[in-house]
């Protein structure tokens, strides 16, 4: 099984995420597609994919949706409609 990665102060993420990684995530988690994210974001797709890929390596996720759920466990961003992105 694998370990998520929380501090040991139960505070604080146990790996940084920067605003655009969290934006992205966070709008992953709000249903966008590809596309969409791109746009609302002014990145390519190369540049999404990249970060999303750099993203799972850092956060041991195994894909994009499991990379939104550590980051939802370890306080990286926050699901539901009282917390969306963008409009």
């Amino acid at each position: 099984m694998h370990k998520l990665k929380i501090s040991t102060d139960g505070k604080r993420p146990a790996i940084e995420l920067s605003s655009l990684e969290k934006d992205v995530l966070q709008l992953i988690s709000e249903g966008c597609r590809g596309e969409d994210i791109c746009e609302t974001l002014g990145l390519s797709h190369r540049e999404v994919d990249k970060l999303m890929k750099d993203v799972e390596e850092r956060l041991g996720a195994k894909n994009r949706l499991h990379a939104v759920t550590i980051a939802v466990l370890n306080g990286h961003i926050t699901i539901g409609p009282e917390n969306p992105v963008y409009g």
